[in-house]
């Protein structure tokens, strides 16, 4: 059905630009110069009456006398044609298509112009009308004539094609609604939820017009069902708007998107918070390294809170809004690098969402072959960059606006935002065994304490994948509650330490390379302050059988023994070296030293004094297996630290 166009619409859109205005008098010029499709002269008449009264500003007269022209000839193709010339130009977009699609209707096929087959053809594929699309760009095609097609002449051929071929299978998701408790205002999008899967935050909108306010809600997992959401926290929400935002995977870090009412440095600028306990701090900007004077928002934050990927339209990128990443290295963010070639493209790319693996990022755009309008993408981190973007199919994007995917860690659930017509809503589906992502991810909570007072500690805690020994995470426990959460990749073997000034180290490992299954585990850790007597194995200190020679994934380890011992050079104390029983007692007594020594070196090369440790290998003596198998076995192979003294000068 035609829309109507109002009076005070068609005034507003008068009042345009010369340049506009010029364009579409050079697009009425054009039509003037062709041959018209009809012999009835009242309606030449009218048609050409059009002319003088679209040059003076008066649409409405315009629009009448063409309307008049086609009611005299109804298969008058050029009166068609301006009317929808006029109409785009009012941005009047049904009318426009309604009136484009009679042109193409009555106009003969032979006559057809081939750019405004290409126009049609884009409105049909707009429209989810992908047959009409391949049909009415085949007269484009035609005139082309074997000439290689413009950049974006190709991308919709190449995105009709792919969407006639996604289209012809069923949908293989079933994809549902979230509660009326999520979906509860008049707009929501943008969901992120917390690893454990029990908090989710997102933006709502109370109604339609930019006149209402955007804030940041919360809601939390009870009994298995999303409790009503609320705003997030009044440090964070003001009367301005405040959205797009982003939580690290333990829901302490939140970086959000404002636009007014803060000191900024641009059109919308990128701010943090930080949750200690139940409180939140007053946001901050992120700074003018990370923020410009162009448009920057949609942050999506990696699971430790230290790479943040955002959407922008600052200079420097390959088209409109680009997608950017920036890191913090020692508390400062680095300048923004965009992602590339790859993943940017001439049109628009937004709201990325970075797996909590940090291998899959998530994003949105218009410039990559699809099914029209925004469609949601995935792309893998390579050794060079970023893998060619994959277009999620027809199983969750259509011709409507998709965008704001989230996938939750161990990839089993995704939850994104559709927006149909003038709805914005927020659906979920199960993802199943067709995994989205490349890694799934798991995830290791606990407390932190005090081993003797029982009282909650803010620890720092790392993560190193052993066999490349890269830091692939690290965050700090909540100084309140002692809460961690710490990212679990399938497919590697990590080495896990906690520190904190005044406590002896703890550490713990996890293979998780031949794991099909991998589920979240709870590790509490009490750490014992630097008292004489405290001991602690070094569970990432690896030999090969009956060997010495440290293996390189021991370094971690003992990088953490070193900066252990250089900031409390108070403290003395003994590597000691443990074998199990097989052997004779005086070979296990010789490859225990061995090893103690092999460490004692190492720490001594980089630098500590060998008056701050001594070294003893006790073999099988103190054997701390309980069942005699292979498993139990392997504690009894060990290097222990044990503290001798605190007083050392």
């Amino acid at each position: 059905m035609e829309d109507i166009t109002s009076s005070s619409q068609i005034h507003e859109y008068s009042l345009k630009g010369t340049f506009l205005l010029g364009f579409l008098f050079c697009f009425l010029s054009c039509l003037a110069q062709n041959q018209l499709h009809t012999s009835d002269k009242k309606a030449i008449k009218l048609y050409e009456k059009s002319d003088e009264q679209f040059k003076v500003r008066e649409f409405e007269k315009g629009i009448a006398s063409l309307k008049g022209a086609i009611k005299r000839d109804p298969e008058f193709a050029e009166a068609y044609l301006k009317l929808a010339g006029v109409y785009n130009f009012l941005r009047v977009n049904d009318s426009a298509f309604n009136n484009y699609q009679r042109y193409y209707e009555v106009v003969p096929k032979s006559d057809i112009q081939p750019r405004v087959a290409r126009g049609l053809a884009a409105r049909y594929f707009r429209r989810g009308k992908y047959p009409q699309a391949a049909e009415v760009f085949n007269y484009f095609l035609l005139a082309q004539k074997g000439k290689p097609l413009a950049t974006n002449d190709s991308l919709l051929l190449k995105s009709i094609n792919f969407s006639l071929a996604v289209t012809d299978r069923p949908k293989e998701r079933i994809i549902s609604r979230l509660s009326d408790s999520i979906n509860r205002y008049a707009l929501q999008y943008f969901p992120v939820l917390t690893i454990d899967q029990q908090t989710m935050v997102y933006t709502k909108r109370n109604g339609l017009g930019i006149q209402f306010d955007e804030d940041i809600v919360i809601a939390q997992k009870m009994n298995g069902s999303w409790s009503a959401a609320r705003g997030i926290d009044l440090a964070i929400n003001t009367e301005f708007n405040e959205g797009a935002c982003s939580i690290s995977a333990d829901g302490r870090t939140l970086i959000f998107t404002s636009c007014e009412g803060r000191r900024s440095f641009g059109s919308c600028d990128l701010y943090y918070a930080v949750r200690t306990g139940d409180q939140w701090s007053q946001p901050k900007n992120l700074g003018k390294t990370v923020n410009s004077p162009s448009w920057d928002s949609q942050p999506s934050l990696s699971a430790d809170g230290k790479t943040l990927y955002f959407s922008s339209n600052r200079p420097g990128g390959r088209g409109k809004r680009d997608i950017w990443v920036t890191r913090e290295i020692d508390g400062q963010w680095s300048k923004p690098s965009n992602l590339g070639s790859k993943v940017n493209t001439p049109q628009d790319e937004t709201t990325p969402y970075i797996h909590v693996n940090g291998e899959s990022l998530f994003f949105s755009s218009e410039g990559h072959v699809g099914l029209g309008g925004f469609d949601i993408y995935v792309t893998e981190r390579e050794e060079t960059g970023w893998s060619h973007p994959e277009n999620l199919g027809y199983a969750i994007n259509d011709f409507e606006d998709q965008s704001g995917l989230f996938i939750t860690a161990d990839g089993k659930k995704a939850f994104y935002t559709d927006e149909s017509g003038i709805k914005s809503e927020i659906y979920t589906f199960p993802v199943e065994t067709d995994t989205l992502i490349s890694q799934k991810t798991s995830y290791l909570t606990g407390v932190i304490t005090d081993s003797l007072t029982k009282e909650p500690i803010e620890a720092k805690i790392e993560l190193y994948d052993l066999e490349t020994q890269e830091r692939l995470y690290h965050t700090a426990s909540d100084p309140v509650s002692g809460r961690y959460f710490l990212a679990l990749n399938e497919g590697g073997e990590f080495g896990a330490y906690v520190n904190c000034q005044g406590y002896l180290f703890e550490d713990f490992r996890f293979d998780l390379q031949s794991t099909s299954d991998i589920s979240p585990d709870t590790i509490d850790v009490a750490l014992r302050p630097l008292n004489k007597g405290a001991t602690i194995v070094l569970e990432n200190v690896y030999f090969n059988l009956n060997s010495y020679e440290l293996l390189e994934k021991s370094k971690s380890e003992l990088e953490l023994a070193f900066q252990f011992l250089d900031k409390n050079q108070q403290i003395k104390v003994e590597i000691a070296g443990h074998t199990d029983t097989s052997g004779s007692a005086e070979y296990n007594l010789d490859l225990s030293e061995r090893r103690a020594k092999s460490v004692y070196d190492y720490l001594l090369a980089k630098g500590i004094s060998e008056d701050q440790m001594i070294y003893k290998g006790y073999g099988a003596e103190f054997p701390i297996s309980r069942n005699n198998n292979t498993v139990e076995y392997s504690k009894d192979r060990r290097i222990e630290f044990r503290i001798l003294s605190t007083l050392f000068k």
